[in-house]
């Protein structure tokens, strides 16, 4: 079966009683697009290149005046990347990044802090092997150590037909950087 990619996210804001104060949903999005959300507030979507300098101030590599809310927040974005099959369209597989954080800038809550990846609406000829692998680590942003965190994660799944076993074998990789001002950005 041949598939295509696309990309989508689904971003949350909530106060410290739990109650939604903002929220933005896209899909459709190209496969390999960046998603960044420079201060908390709605993302934009961008290439690899008009990307590279937000991503700087993202993970603090380069320097620009940054907001940030006195009043702790809560966030959730889930990043996912979905397979379609080439001639039906339908959905086969997705597989999703998903990273919950609460901060008071410039910091993130360490206990706070829930990163997961699993796959969702699976087609019948496709059969998760994994979806947990990955990495991730603190960074110091705007001076706080705990202020900034990179994780990484990636997932396996075949192509599986009864008669003639498995025919090949996918490994979707998602990416997130998050910030202690609610800013975030995912490739």
């Amino acid at each position: 079966m041949q598939l295509y990619f696309d990309e989508g996210f689904d971003y949350s804001v909530t106060d410290e009683s739990g109650s939604v104060i903002s929220r933005q949903s896209l899909d459709n999005l190209p496969d390999g697009s960046y998603e960044i959300s420079s201060y908390g507030g709605d993302a934009g979507v961008y290439s690899e290149s008009t990307a590279q300098p937000l991503l700087g101030t993202i993970t603090g590599t380069s320097s620009s005046f940054g907001l940030g809310v006195a009043a702790r927040r809560c966030y959730t974005v889930d990043k996912h990347k979905t397979a379609h099959d080439l001639i039906t369209r339908v959905v086969v597989w997705k597989f999703h990044h998903k990273v919950h954080w609460c901060a008071t800038y410039p910091a993130i809550d360490d206990s706070s802090l829930k990163v997961d990846s699993f796959f969702s609406d699976v087609d019948p000829l496709f059969q998760v092997d994994w979806d947990d692998h990955g990495t991730g680590w603190w960074y110091t942003w705007r001076g706080s150590l705990t202020g900034g965190h990179y994780s990484r994660r990636q997932g396996k799944i075949d192509n599986c037909i009864l008669k003639w076993g498995c025919i090949s074998s996918h490994y979707p990789q998602i990416e997130l950087w998050v910030n202690g001002n609610g800013a975030w950005a995912a490739k």
